[in-house]
């Protein structure tokens, strides 16, 4: 092989390393995305189950009226008609 044959391929093979370590693409843009996979996955994973319990909730408060009860007693403090409401102060 003569020397610009040699000269030739030194060149693509520099052209494609280069490509290869710093151009789209690149091992380590690769290894950044699939890092950022797996905070995703877990981000996901995280939303999935909180959803399946708000899903459970609102199951529970369209299937009986007593949840809605305790809900509306508990944490808004509503008394039914006729009904007294008395706070106890807490020390």
């Amino acid at each position: 092989m003569s020397k610009w044959g040699i000269a030739i391929l030194v060149v693509v093979l520099v052209l494609l390393q280069v490509r290869l370590w710093f151009g789209d693409r690149s091992l380590s843009e690769i290894a950044s995305l699939k890092e950022q996979i797996e905070v995703k996955s877990v981000e996901n994973a995280t939303q999935v189950r909180i959803n399946k319990e708000l899903q459970g909730k609102v199951n529970d408060l369209m299937s009986e009226s007593e949840s809605v009860e305790e809900i509306s007693r508990s944490e808004l403090m509503l008394v039914k008609p006729g009904e007294v409401f008395v706070v106890i102060p807490t020390e």
